[in-house]
């Protein structure tokens, strides 16, 4: 009986064996591809050094310059890379024409995966008959690939430009201290490194382009260890930054300072660094302000690395004048403390464009003393934007009624401009 069980645990062990040694054999690996795609002498050594260490290139398994292997018993096979004729650049899995593929694969070449503007074939047979290694036969399909590149890089262009166009509609500034001074930046760096390696890659193709149709083969065996290492750091950073563009676009599109943190002025218990509605008694013609509601008015505070404190007031509220009569309206104030004079004089010009640049933007001539720029419109409401250092406020009075007087719009910027003082 002992004998038994020992031999069952006996063979137990081995299953269990058996099953981690072909759990191991099925186990997959990932590598960054340490060639470009144009490199494609490079591209098709390591491919075959790959296999030859127990790596075969797994169906479909090239995505974004990250190739995935199956484990297998090391072998010898050849890889060949051949230009993709259709499709975009940005579609990584787009394969060659059923044709194409059944046409190579009677000859032992089988379809394996897309990289870059290439197609990868394999061929398990060392022996087979190569493929298309005639210059002119190479030079058609680079042709053809070179009229699709043309195509795809204007493509790639007019994306860029509305995607920047759909971020910076506010202009740059703008977008900074509502949306965040480092998503900004990071966004566009990402965005500079994205277009420096399109204008590199399409460099490329037309310099492999121009040495086939001067008559050079394509050819294979490049040592791809030449420059590997260099360009697998330049893979690791476009792919973070591939990455990195799409979740700071996103952030940047959702993130709005405005509408973060807003809460009635009822329950903020912090002390607001400008005047506010109520502040407007100080003016001299002015009884009290009624009606104002602190559970219906809002305020948002957030910061940002280049300006540090931020609010805006949203405010309703009735303007009682010493003679009885009143004033029915609201009050928004933007208020930016910048870490410096020349962010805020940026921020004030951007905001001068802003309203520049609306349809019924119309200049109300005012000067108020002691700031050092402010500018008055209307466009829809009575605004005032006002700088005085690395302060900045942008008073919009939505005061309506024949009950206004002359010069109360002066008069109540004024009464504001004091919390720059």
């Amino acid at each position: 009986m002992h004998l038994q069980r020992s031999a069952d645990y006996s063979q137990k062990i081995c299953m269990e064996d058996s099953k981690m040694v072909e759990k191991k054999d099925t186990k997959s690996v990932h590598r960054i591809i340490p060639c470009p795609d144009y490199d494609v002498t490079g591209v098709e050594s390591w491919l075959s050094y790959m296999a030859e260490q127990g790596y075969i290139l797994r169906d479909g398994g090239v995505f974004r310059g990250i190739a995935a292997f199956d484990r297998c018993e090391p072998k010898k096979v050849r890889y060949r890379l051949q230009p993709a004729q259709k499709g975009f650049v940005i579609y990584d899995n787009d394969g060659p024409s059923d044709d194409e593929v059944e046409l190579n694969g009677a000859f032992g070449w089988k379809y394996v995966a897309k990289y870059g503007v290439f197609h990868i074939y394999r061929a398990d047979d060392i022996d087979a008959r190569e493929m298309d290694t005639d210059p002119e036969v190479q030079a058609m399909a680079m042709n053809a690939l070179h009229r699709s590149q043309r195509f795809n890089i204007i493509w790639m262009s007019i994306w860029i430009i509305v995607y920047l166009a759909l971020v910076f509609t506010s202009q740059p500034f703008l977008s900074m201290v509502n949306r965040g001074s480092l998503i900004s930046i990071a966004l566009v760096l990402c965005v500079i490194i994205f277009i420096a390696t399109g204008l590199v890659k399409a460099v490329s193709l037309y310099r492999l382009r121009k040495k086939i149709l001067d008559g050079d083969s394509l050819g294979s065996g490049t040592n791809w260890r030449t420059g590997a290492r260099i360009y697998t750091v330049k893979a690791v950073v476009g792919i973070i930054a591939y990455v990195a563009m799409i979740v700071f676009g996103c952030m940047f599109i959702l993130s709005d300072g405005v509408d973060r943190n807003q809460m009635p002025l009822s329950e903020y218990q912090g002390e607001v660094p400008f005047q506010t509605i109520t502040d407007l008694v100080s003016c001299s013609d002015i009884q009290n302000v009624d009606n104002v509601d602190d559970d219906v008015n809002t305020i948002s505070k957030w910061s940002d690395i280049l300006w540090p404190e931020n609010y805006k007031v949203y405010e309703y509220g009735d303007i009682v004048y010493t003679d009885g009569n009143i004033c029915h309206g609201g009050l928004v104030i933007t208020y930016h403390e910048a870490k410096n004079e020349w962010l805020a004089d940026k921020l004030y010009q951007a905001y001068v464009q802003r309203a520049k640049h609306q349809s019924d933007y119309e200049k109300i001539d005012m000067k108020i003393a002691g700031l050092d720029d402010v500018d008055a419109y209307w466009d829809g409401s009575e605004s005032v934007i006002m700088r005085k250092g690395k302060k900045l406020i942008v008073a919009s009075f939505y005061m309506s009624g024949e009950n206004r007087r002359e010069g109360d719009l002066e008069k109540w910027a004024g009464c504001i401009a004091e919390s720059l003082e």
